[in-house]
């Protein structure tokens, strides 16, 4: 069996540092340097700081649930691109600043993001300005500002072909508002963060992150998403990780290139100092990219998923924690405690091994790759809930099969 896909977090510290600085060279991972000399112990101070991120990575949501939510906030923004629109023909609410298109209701003008004030507005600045244009508009008094803006914007007539607005429903003021100014190469059906969860949730991704927390933050202006493994479910000592991960960075507003990175979080103090290896083979795709993003999107994230597999198998938490009973017996407690049936319990138990050398054996998270294994022959609509009970298991943890 190949040392990679071993569990080998119990092992002493030089066989598992030797181990993860193979791994990390063939991952194309770079590890940090420790402060103090690799198998250190941890101080006091460093043992209850590694039962804190613990604690706080334990409280993560899984991936499904995490996904949900940013799809649920997604909804709620109602999202929508307003295209063809000329800047010379934009106008400006002289009483609160808002924008509108003229010969349309002043009433009914959007507002704007800081970020997407500034945008508009460099499809309308004069040459000869360099910075400061859209700073020095927002500290006038609206109906100043306006007659600013309309200014310049009149003065660009014919200038342009058109350009798009992407507006959002904002969260906290209910109110519809410009959040970027782009082109139609980067329109929502290319480059937004729901390109990101489908290509999370797509073939070849979902089964592999089941047993995965995550932690994500959608902005104004830039989306993180980071998929998590625990690796703390042990006595660290300095140079072990801690956890490990896929880290997709995506701006739906040109705020950046999207980015796909797997990452390992290296123990380098005694007192739990740590930081993430370097990424060499962290790949980026800039939204400006005349193809189409969600064509190259779910092969950068199965690529680099393929990278953290080895770490997760051979450090991860959940490959660790040994199956209270006979798989068999197990097999027929889950079945029975969540409803599958005895036919379903045969596509578990004949899908269990089928990663072969891969496999996570008399494990929690063998009982999970076995799950979602089955999963794969049942009808969609079955399969998606089998896929979020196996991510349920991994939360919930074993002692009710005891």
């Amino acid at each position: 069996m190949d040392n990679a896909t071993n569990y080998i977090g119990t092992a002493d510290f030089a066989a598992r540092n030797a181990e993860l600085k193979r791994m990390g060279e063939e991952a194309g991972l770079r590890l940090p340097s420790t402060i103090l000399p690799e198998g250190t112990a941890l101080y006091d101070i460093g043992a209850e700081a590694q039962r804190k991120l613990a604690t706080e990575v334990k409280n993560l949501p899984s991936l499904s649930d995490a996904l949900f939510k940013v799809r649920q906030r997604i909804d709620a923004e109602a999202p929508r691109d307003v295209e063809k629109v000329l800047p010379s023909l934009v106008r400006m609410n002289q009483e609160n600043g808002r924008v509108y298109g003229a010969g349309n209701d002043p009433k009914k003008a959007l507002g704007y993001t800081r970020a997407g004030f500034s945008q508009l507005l460099s499809t309308i600045k004069p040459v000869h300005i360099k910075q400061g244009f859209s700073e020095n508009l927002l500290a006038l008094p609206p109906s100043i500002r306006a007659q600013a803006f309309e200014f310049h914007a009149k003065s660009k007539a014919g200038a342009s072909s058109g350009i798009t607005l992407r507006t959002i429903i904002e969260p906290n003021s209910g109110a519809r508002v410009v959040r970027a100014v782009t082109s139609s190469k980067h329109s929502l059906e290319n480059g937004d963060d729901g390109m990101v969860i489908s290509a999370l949730t797509g073939p070849g991704c979902a089964q592999a992150m089941t047993n995965a927390k995550a932690r994500i933050t959608r902005g104004l202006d830039r989306s993180d998403f980071e998929i998590i493994w625990p690796m703390m479910d042990r006595q660290l000592v300095v140079g072990d990780i801690a956890l490990g991960g896929v880290r997709i960075s995506n701006s739906e507003t040109k705020a950046g290139a999207l980015r796909v990175e797997a990452f390992l979080l290296r123990v380098l103090c005694a007192n739990f100092t740590t930081a993430e290896t370097f990424d060499l083979e962290g790949e980026e795709l800039s939204l400006r990219h005349m193809g189409d993003l969600r064509m190259k999107l779910p092969r950068l994230v199965h690529t680099a998923l393929k990278r953290i597999d080895p770490f997760v198998r051979a450090f991860g938490d959940a490959y660790q924690t040994a199956l209270p009973c006979t798989r068999a017996d197990v097999i027929a407690k889950v079945t029975k405690r969540y409803q599958l049936g005895d036919g379903f319990a045969q596509s578990i138990a004949s899908s269990w091994d089928m990663d072969g050398a891969s496999s996570a054996g008399d494990t929690l998270a063998g009982l999970v790759n076995a799950l979602t294994r089955a999963s794969q022959s049942q009808a969609m609509s079955e399969g998606v809930v089998t896929e979020k009970l196996a991510g349920r298991l991994v939360v919930e943890g074993l002692s009710w099969a005891a």
